[in-house]
């Protein structure tokens, strides 16, 4: 559905109920809730009128992949479905064969020259810092306040509502301790949206000789850097 017509366009019968009871009850983000509501527009259309039942929706499933949707996008699809027949009190079953892939490579010297380049804007120096040093996701530096900054410690709440805490290298503590000097406990730390931290990486990270890099390979990045240095990972 297109996007103006995602929020503007009234969902019906169960899924309207689903929407106020199940969709916006749940622990998504407001950028998620976006995402679902668009695929229940889609779902609704498919319907023509008709009731939901779990065989509508597993055809329904079939036909985006008859479509061609790649297996990332039909997980996505099918997990929106999922949670509604959930909330139904149904199980819906369709597997999803995932390709693996290997997260690209991204060497400490690339991300060490991303940084040099960035030195000049603090705001951009501390997005780079908080994905690079802490491997925050995009939405997790976003919605950080300075509050979250504990001794030496960032606490995070991330995808599910999961609560961590992520120990800040000295450069980062330097970094946004300089940063939010001004702020109150509650201030954002950046004040900025997604879309300017993601074009913050991609600012710096054709400088540095990747321009494909996104956001999250820096927190992947990140996790290479553990893992290089025999650091338990889940730890």
């Amino acid at each position: 559905a297109p996007k103006n017509e995602q929020l503007t366009e009234a969902l019906q019968g169960e899924l309207a109920t689903y929407e106020q009871q199940g969709l916006y009850q749940s622990s998504v983000t407001k950028r998620s809730a976006y995402r679902y509501r668009g695929i229940l527009v889609l779902y609704q259309r498919a319907l023509g009128g008709a009731p939901p039942n779990l065989e509508v929706s597993k055809v329904f499933l079939g036909h985006l992949r008859e479509q061609g949707y790649a297996p990332a996008s039909l997980r996505l699809y099918r997990a929106v479905l999922k949670n509604f027949h959930k909330w139904r009190g149904e199980t819906l079953e369709f597997p999803v064969k995932m390709p693996h892939h290997t997260p690209p490579y991204i060497e400490a010297k690339v991300v060490a020259a991303m940084l040099e380049f960035a030195k000049r804007d603090p705001r951009d120096y501390l997005i780079l810092r908080l994905l690079s040093d802490a491997g925050l996701r995009r939405e997790e530096a976003e919605n950080l306040r300075v509050q979250n900054a504990v001794a030496g410690n960032l606490h995070v709440r991330g995808k599910g509502d999961k609560d961590r805490v992520v120990p800040m290298t000295d450069e980062l503590a330097m970094c946004l301790n300089a940063y939010c000097a001004t702020k109150k406990p509650d201030d954002l730390v950046l004040g900025v949206s997604g879309s300017a931290i993601y074009r913050a990486v991609k600012k710096y990270a054709p400088m540095a000789g990747k321009p494909e890099m996104k956001p999250h390979d820096l927190r992947h990045a990140f996790a290479t850097r553990l893992l290089e240095n025999n650091v338990n990972i889940r730890v």
